[in-house]
């Protein structure tokens, strides 16, 4: 070499590429229905943060793109994951504050019963239950005027009675959350029991019916007006939401109940027992007019109610069967294979079995006229 030596410079710029730090802040993680939060931006950036972008799940605004601080409404209860996203020149970053809402309601306090006004008699009870609404209770004060039990920490205290004394009584219901009180009251009516004065036991005779009746009436036996019936079962009865009902025909002893629900809401019931007397008789007339004029048209055996099943047989003097069945609503209409025929003397026969399970047999003249 020759000992010459050359140099040379280059600049080298080295950038800060960083990104930024999204941070945020919030003046409450845990609110009530309808409560509103702020929050305040906290990012930082070597250089200058551009943008900003908000998203505030439930919220009301539900969204934001400006650096704030931001008052946000939350109306409904639940979890919410707040976001923030903030942007420079080198890029965007997000972060994440989860919140929480609460109801946050004062319960409304509400008294249930299992009747009517709260209408009941003499010596009788009342299911409990609570019916409130708004925010759930920790604390019931169920207090009962006069009943036992006299009072109740449980949500549904269920039955409460009251004794003898007629008046009006009050209940009382207070419940309580850790955001307020609420009480309610009502009446409880306890009244004189009504009496009723039914029909007696009866006998009756197979096949025939029997009037059944009931009066309420006071503990002087003055009777009582309004109110309602009901008569069970149904079976048999010509009407179960009268005062006075039929039983039609019954074939079995049987016990009828009526209900009687006064006006004040007291409830009785009394009870009648009708016992068959099963005089189980049967048998056929001795003559018929099959004319057409719509009387005694057909020959038929009586007593069919007791009747479980027969054989029905007519013959003419000659021994010859001219009619027979084993159906007992059916009747001989003077013909033989669709002929009329002459008036005469008919013999006719019947092998009945009972609703008892006996069997009776008849025999005998019918006279055909025209």
């Amino acid at each position: 070499t020759n000992g010459c030596q050359n140099t040379a410079q280059i600049s080298v710029t080295v950038n800060n590429c960083t990104l930024p730090t999204a941070s945020f802040t919030t003046s409450s993680s845990t609110i009530c229905e309808g409560d509103s939060i702020v929050f305040t931006d906290n990012s930082s950036s070597s250089l200058t943060i551009t943008a900003w972008s908000w998203t505030f799940p439930g919220g009301n605004p539900a969204t934001a793109n400006t650096q704030g601080p931001h008052t946000v409404v939350f109306s409904t209860a639940g979890t919410y994951n707040i976001n923030l996203q903030v942007t420079d020149a080198n890029g965007s970053k997000d972060t994440t504050i989860t919140i929480s809402v609460t109801a946050c309601a004062i319960p409304v306090a509400g008294i249930g019963m299992d009747v009517t006004n709260g209408k009941i008699c003499k010596n009788s009870c009342i299911d409990f239950s609570y019916t409130g609404t708004g925010g759930t209770p920790t604390s019931y004060n169920w207090v009962f005027e006069e009943g036992t039990p006299s009072s109740s920490s449980a949500q549904n205290p269920g039955l409460v009675c009251w004794g003898d004394t007629t008046d009006r009584f009050i209940v009382t219901l207070e419940v309580s959350n850790a955001n307020g009180t609420t009480s309610i009251t009502d009446t409880v009516t306890v009244s004189e029991s009504p009496i009723l004065v039914s029909t007696r036991d009866t006998l009756l005779i197979i096949g025939n019916n029997v009037s059944l009746t009931s009066q309420a009436t006071d503990s002087s036996g003055n009777p009582i007006t309004g109110g309602s019936y009901f008569w069970s079962p149904s079976t048999d009865l010509s009407c179960v939401l009268c005062q006075t009902t039929t039983v039609i025909q019954p074939l079995d002893d049987g016990t009828y109940i009526v209900t009687y629900t006064a006006e004040n809401g007291c409830v009785v019931n009394d009870t009648i027992l009708v016992i068959i007397d099963m005089q189980l008789n049967i048998g056929v007339p001795s003559a018929f007019t099959p004319n057409g004029d719509g009387k005694n048209d057909f020959l038929v055996v009586r007593g069919q109610l007791v009747i479980e099943s027969l054989s029905f047989s007519i013959y003419n003097r000659y021994g010859q069967e001219i009619f027979s069945t084993t159906d007992k609503t059916k009747g001989w209409d003077g013909t033989h294979n669709g002929k009329e025929l002459n008036p005469g003397v008919f013999v006719y026969t019947v092998n009945a079995t009972m609703i008892d399970g006996s069997h009776q047999q008849l025999k005998g003249n019918v006279t055909l006229i025209k």
